[in-house]
């Protein structure tokens, strides 16, 4: 008996974009493992690029994990200095924006990748545009030295300020990944 093949097709919402959508079938591994973690129309969410961002196109999966880890300690750096004169709603939702970036940079890395090595030579490394060229093992070199200072630094930064604000239900509690953060809290 055969085994049918995991498909991203099946990842595709069923509306017209207005746009052309681009399946990158070769990272259905990735997808294939995160999918054990979240339901589809998540996957699609969190790793679907916008077409602002990818040439008027829909990219799916795609992720910058640069630009993910930037923004959520971004994020929190906001909430420490200015969270105290925050209305609670739009600090929840300020959070909430950090968390899922957080998130989606672990998910994408340590599950679907398994490690930023394996994200540093594969295709989708591409997505990674902070200072690296067009080289794959430059790129890859780049992203294991210096992008992993700054992925390391950002999480951790992102991680110490959920546990002092002693934060327990976000996308990380939600989906049962808190482990993930076990790492950056030494």
């Amino acid at each position: 008996m055969s085994e049918i093949p995991f498909s991203l097709n099946a990842f595709l919402p069923k509306k017209d974009f207005g746009v052309k959508v681009e399946i990158r079938e070769e990272l259905a591994p990735i997808v294939e493992r995160m999918s054990t973690i979240l339901p589809p129309n998540v996957l699609w969410e969190l790793f679907s690029s916008d077409p602002a961002a990818t040439g008027k196109k829909i990219v799916f999966p795609y992720l910058r994990v640069d630009h993910a880890v930037i923004n959520a300690r971004d994020v929190v750096l906001r909430l420490k200095n200015k969270g105290d004169i925050m209305l609670p709603e739009e600090y929840q939702e300020r959070y909430e924006k950090g968390s899922r970036q957080a998130f989606a940079a672990l998910l994408w890395v340590e599950i679907g990748f398994q490690g930023l090595e394996n994200l540093a030579k594969s295709s989708a490394s591409t997505n990674w545009t902070a200072g690296y060229n067009n080289d794959p093992d430059e790129r890859a070199k780049g992203i294991m030295t210096t992008g992993k200072e700054m992925f390391d630094k950002c999480l951790k930064e992102f991680v110490e300020f959920r546990q002092k604000k002693g934060i327990k239900d976000d996308y990380f509690s939600q989906y049962g990944v808190e482990y993930l953060l076990d790492s950056f809290l030494k």
